[in-house]
């Protein structure tokens, strides 16, 4: 097996600013000023040399009165992520947010059905939009009874009201205002859309049933 030479470069303190490997022959002053110098070493440099494969194997050298050894100093690099721990991660953290979504309870089956049922209501909105939100609720009331017979209906169509701690305060209720609510906050109707059954309606009507299908995919 040929021989390496370690050639390695010191500051003014001691410890090691750059290294090179070399084959025999060992390579001539040019070559080691031409290496030194496309590392960025300084010309002043104190440059050192051996052929002892045991102190080359060390990360990092110091030299202390001519001779060479670990740099105490030095510290191994952290070790890279682990891709499968990197991993594991993200499907702990994927299994919470679907923990969240996913109904934990009969109630919160209960009220996701009586919403998806209760979205079959908007194809009757659009052909009517007169429909007011007592007519509409008893819509509502009918098509999840049919499927759900006897069962208690959770959430709301649309309730407001004024804030106890503030009169002048109104406080939506219902999976009306949080459709609309959430409609505007999208941009699929201006910001400036006022909060009421009349806004949600006009909403519905006026926009394209397979537009409607595709945002209540996420809502």
């Amino acid at each position: 097996m040929q021989q390496q030479i370690l050639t390695v470069w010191f500051g003014p303190d001691g410890k090691e600013i750059g290294r090179g490997y070399w084959r025999f022959p060992a390579p001539d002053e040019d070559i080691l000023a031409k290496d030194r110098a496309s590392k960025g070493i300084p010309a002043d440099a104190l440059q050192w040399q051996t052929t002892d494969q045991e102190v080359g194997n060390l990360p990092r050298l110091m030299l202390v009165d001519g001779v060479a050894s670990l740099d105490p100093a030095w510290q191994p690099p952290a070790p890279p992520p682990d891709p499968l721990a990197a991993l594991a991660e993200e499907v702990r953290l994927g299994a919470q947010a679907v923990a969240r979504n996913i109904a934990a309870s009969p109630h919160d089956k209960r009220g996701l059905t009586d919403k998806d049922i209760g979205k079959l209501i908007i194809p009757k909105i659009k052909a009517n939009p007169g429909m007011t939100v007592d007519e509409a609720l008893d819509e509502i009331v009918e098509m999840i009874l049919a499927e759900l017979p006897g069962e208690p209906i959770i959430p709301a169509l649309w309730v407001e009201r004024p804030r106890k701690s503030n009169p002048a305060e109104t406080v939506y209720m219902g999976l009306g205002p949080s459709y609309l609510h959430e409609a505007i906050k999208r941009g699929y109707c201006p910001p400036d859309t006022p909060m009421t059954w009349a806004s949600l309606v006009g909403l519905i009507a006026a926009t394209p049933e397979k537009q409607i299908a595709a945002w209540l995919r996420s809502l």
